[in-house]
């Protein structure tokens, strides 16, 4: 499965269930790949994907309005917001592919 269409996957998991669905699909792609390069593939996966997530509001509603509002309210740039925003999938996805790729090497 490349990036993109591991992405694809992310995106669609968390429109259609939530957030949460990034760590089950990280942990479900440690178990299926459990390679080293797995965690960070994951990684890169689902911050592509929020990424895109994030490209398409910023297009159709107020994201950067809401990123310079609460900005200025945690005193931080408003820059520091969408950074964290991709930080948060890429932490979770590639974490659950860790513990899936040592739940695969235990069990084969």
């Amino acid at each position: 499965m490349t990036h993109v269409a591991l992405a694809a996957v992310m995106v669609s998991g968390t429109a259609l269930v939530g957030w949460w669905a990034v760590p089950a699909l990280g942990l479900a792609y440690g178990v299926w790949r459990g390679s080293r390069a797995t965690p960070l593939a994951a990684s890169g996966a689902a911050a592509m994907g929020w990424g895109a997530l994030m490209a398409f509001n910023w297009v159709v509603g107020p994201t950067s309005a809401l990123s310079e509002l609460l900005g200025s309210v945690l005193r931080v740039p408003a820059w520091v917001l969408p950074l964290v925003t991709l930080a948060f999938p890429a932490l979770l996805a590639g974490t659950s592919a860790v513990v899936g790729s040592a739940v695969r090497s235990k069990f084969s």
